[in-house]
């Protein structure tokens, strides 16, 4: 197990390399962070800030949940996450899951699952391959991406299409 460390500022904290399957602590400390845990069982530890868990160098699609971490399958299997607001998916079919605060939830490049919890929740779709529609009143009538794309919401989830967060 080994111990990855931000800085005062915003960083990009990537744990032990994939293949290698440890659990690895992450912190990010102040700023907005993402954190990169890799496979094994991952501690994130956002710190204060903007803070997310990311995904994407998974080789396979993943449930990673902020609300019930313990249905947390593929890369995110065992994480654990300490002031994390938002999840950043893999390029597969991913389901990405809220908590009951504002979450910030960006799906890839595959047909995704975006679950907002009880709070003002965020879906990011900066990595949409087209335009799309989002429908909050019925979440399966989202185009733009393949069709299994869908989003459930809180009544004050929005969706945003953006090149930043």
């Amino acid at each position: 197990m080994a111990t990855f460390m931000g800085t005062s500022g915003n960083d990009t904290v990537t744990g032990t390399p994939n293949g290698s399957n440890t659990n690895d602590t992450l912190q990010g400390l102040q700023g907005n962070d993402t954190l990169i845990g890799g496979d094994g069982a991952d501690s994130l530890d956002g710190g204060t800030g903007q803070d997310f868990a990311s995904y994407i160098d998974s080789g396979t699609a993943v449930v990673a949940s902020l609300a019930n971490p313990a249905v947390n399958t593929g890369f995110a299997a065992g994480d654990t996450y300490t002031s994390i607001e938002g999840l950043i998916g893999s390029n597969f079919n991913d389901t990405l899951t809220g908590n009951g605060n504002t979450s910030f939830l960006q799906g890839g490049l595959g047909a995704d699952s975006i679950i907002g919890g009880s709070a003002n929740d965020y879906a990011d779709y900066a990595n949409a391959s087209a335009g799309l529609t989002v429908d909050l009143a019925d979440p399966t009538q989202t185009p733009g991406k393949p069709p299994a794309t869908h989003m459930s919401t809180s009544p004050r989830s929005e969706a945003r299409r953006s090149t930043t967060r």
